[in-house]
């Protein structure tokens, strides 16, 4: 191999020198060299050996002045053996080196100025026979078969295959679903909850206790700083991780939810952010377990209904009629325990609320298609709008888009939207955000702009 690789080395240095500085006797007989070398391919060298030679050629080629040297004859001994090995490693399923010559013989067809549609169909072909096959490893997974999977769907993007796309949309996804089913694994620990949390805990409790009535409870938990996540802070704790880690922001992670590779992160603000929305999800499942549902505990003690929850709507500065009653039975479901029927009516009121909100101030909500035609903003594109976070402030915003729209965080609005919410979305934990959420959203109490007053 060694012996190989030093004459390949001695070829590749000899045409660069010759092309440099137009050598054309010199050029020859390298060419020549060249040519006798590939004529040994698959009888004296192994295939391995085709595809540099076959690479000189081609920067020869694209020499303007000096192409002319690369005769028919040539041309059509490097096509020979480059077509001779592609039949040879496919046969030995050493699809790597497949597609390593199938993609030069599309460099060299495309100089020519031949089709090149078979032969990128044919690499990704070998992407996905690499799935089934694993590089010929015997404990086969479906995490390395959507690995492979995902290069050949890269590949037919790449290359504007549309029909093999959407074929494999559908082998990845099944891929991605039985790797969540077979090989993922919930690694389930016990947890001790140190005593100084503890002590935390019932001290915030006692002081919801001792506040008296439910609106100055209501109005406590649109504000507590226990019960809003400093976004500043917790990016501030993640910097300080990856810097006492500093692998744990160069490893590549790609998150994979309900058989689709959701995100992936390469770069470090990528991993940063993914870290953000993982700690930020998981602060907030401590968060309602520990506190709202306790909160909300001591609410219904005091006597917190669904009437004293659409009083807050009906005296809200945004109040719009058309939406009282789906609300009042949104807050009813709430109290009798049917989360299902809650979620499925509070999470496109609130964000129906947020709207209304926005409007009335006089920050559109819409956009102008084509033809002039006004439709109502994507929630996600509306809440990523700088006036949308600049008003809500940063804290309140990251926690709706977190909650509602944030395809790596809980994404509640959009899969309940589309049916693939969880049925785990549909207990008291969840239920309660929204409705801490909807709480926060009427504490708003922004001037109109009709009134003539700053807002």
């Amino acid at each position: 191999m060694v012996q190989y690789l030093y004459t390949i080395d001695q070829l590749s240095r000899a045409t660069e020198l010759c092309l440099r500085y137009k050598k054309e006797d010199l050029l020859k007989q390298s060419i020549e060299e060249i040519a006798d070398f590939l004529s040994g391919i698959g009888s004296i060298y192994s295939y391995r050996w085709v595809i540099e030679p076959s690479d000189i050629l081609l920067k020869v080629m694209d020499n303007s002045k000096m192409n002319l040297m690369i005769d028919r004859e040539i041309t059509q001994l490097a096509l020979r053996k480059l077509d001779e090995a592609r039949d040879f490693w496919l046969k030995e399923k050493n699809l790597q080196l497949h597609r390593w010559v199938c993609s030069c013989l599309v460099a060299w067809n495309k100089k020519l100025q031949q089709p090149i549609n078979d032969l990128n169909l044919e690499i990704g072909l070998s992407f996905e026979l690499e799935a089934e096959h694993q590089q010929g490893r015997v404990e086969k997974t479906e995490g390395v078969k959507a690995g492979f999977l995902q290069m050949a769907l890269r590949h037919y993007l790449n290359v504007g295959a549309t029909n093999k796309v959407n074929e494999l949309k559908v082998k990845l996804k099944k891929a991605y679903l039985a790797e969540q089913e077979n090989e993922f694994k919930a690694v389930m620990t016990p947890m001790t909850i140190p005593e100084e949390f503890r002590q935390h805990i019932e001290r915030v409790l006692t002081w919801y206790r001792e506040l008296g009535n439910v609106e100055r409870i209501l109005e406590a938990l649109t504000r507590d700083p226990n019960l809003i996540i400093d976004v500043s802070e917790l990016y501030l704790n993640i910097e300080e991780n990856f810097k006492e880690f500093i692998l744990g922001a160069r490893i590549p992670t790609s998150v994979i939810a309900d058989g689709r590779r959701i995100a992936q992160a390469t770069e470090y603000e990528e991993q940063k952010e993914l870290e953000f929305k993982r700690k930020y999800c998981w602060r907030l499942e401590l968060q309602s377990i520990f506190l709202l549902m306790p909160i909300f505990g001591i609410l219904k003690e005091k006597g917190l209904s669904a009437d004293s929850l659409l009083q807050k709507y009906l005296d809200w500065d945004f109040y719009e009629p058309k939406r009282e009653n789906l609300i009042r039975t949104g807050f009813e479901r709430f109290f009798a325990e049917d989360y299902i029927s809650a979620l499925h009516i509070l999470v496109p009121q609130f964000e129906a609320c947020l709207r209304d909100m926005f409007f009335a101030i006089n920050i559109p909500t819409t956009v102008i298609k084509e033809g002039e035609f006004q439709h109502e903003q994507v929630f996600g594109e509306f809440l990523s709008r700088p006036e949308v976070e600049e008003t809500l402030g940063i804290d309140i915003h990251k926690y709706i888009e977190t909650v509602m729209v944030a395809q790596t965080g809980w994404n509640i609005r959009n899969n309940i939207a589309h049916g693939l919410a969880s049925p785990v979305i549909f207990t008291l934990k969840y239920a309660m955000i929204i409705l801490q959420l909807f709480c926060m959203l009427l504490n708003f109490k922004m001037v109109r702009a009709d009134l003539g007053e700053n807002s």
